[in-house]
């Protein structure tokens, strides 16, 4: 008895010297926002923060003054010798340091005024160190704006050819052009300058997130690293390194065999079935399948072997079809039985090319083309300029009334889409995750038969899609997370039109679910793991290892707030994740962590949504950090960043929030419909929970546009919002409100804030009744230096602690013809 007491008196004792350590000790930083422009506000969390006290110092790194002056950029070849070398940076801020105001607060964190320049016009991201701190000391520096280079697409590249490094912040309008790419020999000395191919768009925005460079024509095969310098911050202005392999390209070497060679007719009425598979069979393991104009019907389901080119002559004229028997009556819509009997015109499992031709599948049973199978990866597939068709208007079968989209992908590596074509119920459907892949110049139009989308990820990592066209269907790009993260894609200069009001919402692009796992208390943690409390279940089992492996852990309350770490080993019987990276703040007993897939580091850039139901939606994404940069909604519901927040049931480990942090939407424009919205959704909880993690939290809306917002009334299976009491059809332009089912559709408002630390900044609102709302579920909300002309309800506040800085409110008598919007 006395040994236990002993021991619990050593266990108290140890806990208040923890306690009186954290009073004691210097406030810390665990996570800033970026970009983190001058005179713009971020989001900083750490420990120790207290807007009443705490102060804030910048000073960037490339100069002795400590100010960016667009007119002095550097000379990366200066700096060569500290490429992956980043020399310290001083513990304390230097004399010539720039005072941040510290504009407000809450639990854990601070909104910020930037100041990276001395000259007010200036608005760029140059590489800059920031220190908290107060009569306690400094905390050690943090540095932001450096180039962030992500990912490398792709990762295996040809002498003389280009690759594309993604990340953040390699570009910055006229006062910061493009960064500078590098490529070093591993183990080597010498940085070779790339040359920057053609700009991606003569706006910028898209190279602000992307940057595109020339391999010379005689590097030598081998292994290398890229590094990017940002042509600011000086030596410390380097990017951290991304591995290249540069080899040849590949050679088709084997045999051409022409399938009329082979007793192929292509008259699209005999069966060419064996000439086809005779063809493949010959050409595979390097070789060409040629298919000269005309259209070969097959009677079975076509494999496509390893190593084989399937080349036609043009998109058109090439025709790969099923067999139909000779009706009166073509296109009379069925789902009787059909002699293909099979869930696919043509099957193949990796390794293969398809060109310049087209797959018909009229009537089908399922997709023209698939590509591998459940649970199995398969890897380099490329189609280029082929076109994909399919009709099923009813469904599988008589019983059956799902149906199958052109193209059919499950998990795939190295998956290649460039000018394509496809038509039918639906686009394209990955029925699990992909990697490293690109769908590019594509058109995706559909019959509108409900598919529920144009195309749909389950789950994408470090893929490109760009510069599609979407029409039609209910729903047009979707990313869905269940079966795999969401992290670091570039969704850049795609369109959607006419994605209706229907059985399946309406949006345009839309990521749904994070493939949520878990959320706990922590009980204890070190530099690069941590140990919950609780365990997940996963289908009535124990979560394993595997479950666990590559998603992402949250630190979403208490020490170490704001941080996230991907999972990449676990221990199932210590409950113990281990991640990536060391923690800046190392999370404790006080910490809850939430444990999911989520959409992570990803980019929306110059994408565009005309005539749509619904709008772009983030919804119960677990989205962290992501960026929506120049969207444009025209008639359509605009852009919603909606919280999965359900916390109501009596058994907490019931309880599902799927945090969205540090989200940024900048100089997007919605016209004539919607609004933006940042908003939480589910059964909120009905009572302060001290513990439970952060809903919504630290997100910024930034220099966007929004006129003539309107009333909305559609809503998911084509129903105005009339049951419940708890939905309205008025809309402000920029709005932070709860989707609030409660324990009843439309009840169950009140309750602890879950939008917490929010931020508008210079945006501006014209011609629309209401411009800002926000609801009582919102804390800590800041609305700095926003511009609104003709809105005779300026704001609607019933939120905890909204700042409202240097409102402008305009109206007729601001018009002068001596001064007009275009430049």
């Amino acid at each position: 008895m006395e040994h236990r007491q002993g021991v619990a008196t050593i266990c108290a004792l140890v806990a208040l010297l923890a306690q009186w350590q954290a009073v004691s000790a210097a406030p810390e930083i665990a996570f800033v926002t970026e970009p983190a422009c001058h005179n713009e506000v971020i989001v900083v969390t750490g420990e120790g923060l207290d807007p009443s006290r705490t102060k804030v110092k910048a000073s960037y790194l490339g100069s002795a003054d400590g100010a960016f002056d667009p007119g002095a950029l550097d000379d990366p070849r200066q700096f060569v010798q500290h490429a992956g070398r980043m020399p310290s940076v001083p513990d304390a801020p230097p004399a010539q340091a720039l005072d941040c105001p510290v504009l407000g607060g809450g639990e854990r964190f601070l909104h910020v005024l930037m100041q990276c320049a001395r000259k007010p016009w200036v608005f760029v991201p140059a590489t800059t160190a920031l220190w908290v701190g107060d009569e306690r000391g400094w905390s050690r520096p943090y540095v932001v704006n450096r180039p962030q280079a992500h990912w490398l697409s792709p990762r295996t590249q040809a002498p003389g050819e280009v690759i594309r490094v993604f990340g953040r912040t390699f570009a910055w309008g006229h006062q910061l052009p493009p960064s500078q790419a590098f490529l070093r020999k591993v183990g080597g000395a010498e940085l070779v300058p790339l040359r920057r191919a053609a700009q991606h768009r003569e706006d910028g925005h898209t190279e602000r997130w992307c940057l595109s460079a020339w391999l010379p024509k005689d590097v030598a095969p081998g292994e290398y690293e890229v590094f990017v310098h940002g042509r600011h911050g000086g030596p410390y202005g380097w990017s951290d390194a991304l591995s290249l392999r540069v080899a040849p390209e590949p050679e088709w070497t084997g045999a051409v065999v022409n399938v009329r060679e082979l007793g192929a007719k292509g008259d699209g009425l005999s069966d060419d079935t064996d000439a086809l598979e005779q063809a493949l069979q010959r050409a595979a393991g390097g070789g060409i399948v040629f298919l000269p104009a005309g259209a070969y019907a097959v009677s079975r389901k076509l494999e496509i072997p390893e190593q084989v080119l399937v080349r036609g002559v043009e998109m058109r004229q090439s025709v790969l079809c099923n067999l139909e028997r000779p009706t009166r009556t073509p296109g009379l819509a069925t789902d009787a039985a059909r002699p293909i009997g099979t869930t696919a015109l043509v099957h193949g499992m990796g390794r293969f090319t398809l060109q310049d031709l087209t797959i018909r599948f009229m009537p089908a049973t399922g997709a023209a083309l698939e590509i591998g199978k459940d649970l199995q990866y398969v890897e380099d597939v490329t189609l280029y300029r082929v076109r994909l068709e399919t009709r099923q208007d009813y469904g599988l079968s008589l019983t059956h009334d799902y149906t199958a989209k052109p193209l059919s992908i499950y998990n795939c590596r190295r998956f290649r889409m460039i000018r394509c074509e496809t038509y039918g119920p639906g686009g394209v459907g990955c029925g699990r995750k992909l990697e490293d892949s690109q769908f590019s110049q594509n058109v995706f139009s559909t019959d509108r038969r409900w598919r529920g989308s144009a195309f749909k990820f389950w789950g994408a990592e470090h893929c490109i899609f760009e510069d599609n066209v979407m029409r039609g269907d209910t729903r047009g790009f979707i990313m869905q997370t269940h079966f795999g993260v969401n992290y670091r894609n570039f969704i850049a200069g795609n369109l959607v039109e006419r994605a209706v009001l229907g059985g399946n919402a309406g949006e345009t692009y839309m990521v749904e679910g994070a493939g949520y796992l878990y959320e706990s208390p922590v009980s204890r943690a070190d530099a690069q793991s941590l140990a919950t409390t609780r365990w997940p279940q996963v289908r009535g089992r124990p979560a394993t290892a595997e479950d666990c492996l590559g998603r992402f852990v949250v630190v979403a309350r208490g020490k170490g707030f704001g941080q996230w770490r991907r999972i990449t080993r676990a221990d199932p019987e210590r409950r113990t994740l281990g991640v990536d990276r060391p923690w800046r703040v190392v999370p404790d007993a006080s910490s809850t962590v939430v444990v999911m897939n989520g959409l992570i580091e990803t980019v929306f850039v110059n994408n565009q949504e005309v005539d749509s139901g619904k709008g772009l939606y983030l919804y119960y994404a677990g989205a962290i950090n992501n960026v929506i940069d120049r969207h444009l909604c025209d008639r359509s519901l605009g852009i919603t960043l909606m919280t999965r927040d359900d916390r109501q049931e009596d058994d907490a480990a019931a309880h599902d929030t799927a945090p969205d942090f540090f989200n940024l939407i900048r100089n997007c424009r919605v016209h004539d419909g919607g609004g933006m919205v940042i908003g939480a959704g589910g059964r909120l909880p009905l009572r302060d929970d001290p513990h439970a993690p952060m809903a919504s939290f630290g997100n910024r809306v930034i220099g966007n546009e929004v006129l003539r917002t309107k009333p909305f009334s559609g809503a998911q299976y084509g129903y105005t919002w009339r049951y419940g009491g708890g939905y309205s059809h008025l809309m402000a332009a920029l709005s932070v409100i709860p989707m609030d089912l409660g324990k009843e559709p439309g009840t169950g408002l009140d309750g602890p804030p879950r939008m917490v630390g929010n931020v508008l900044q210079d945006n501006w609102v014209g011609d629309t009744r209401f411009g800002f709302g926000i609801s009582q579920r919102a804390a800590h909300t800041l609305l700095y230096k926003n511009y609104q002309q003709w809105v005779p309800n300026r704001i609607l506040d019933k939120g905890i602690a909204t700042q409202e800085v240097e409102p402008v409110e305009r109206g007729d008598l601001d018009y002068t013809p001596e001064r007009g919007p275009i430049r």
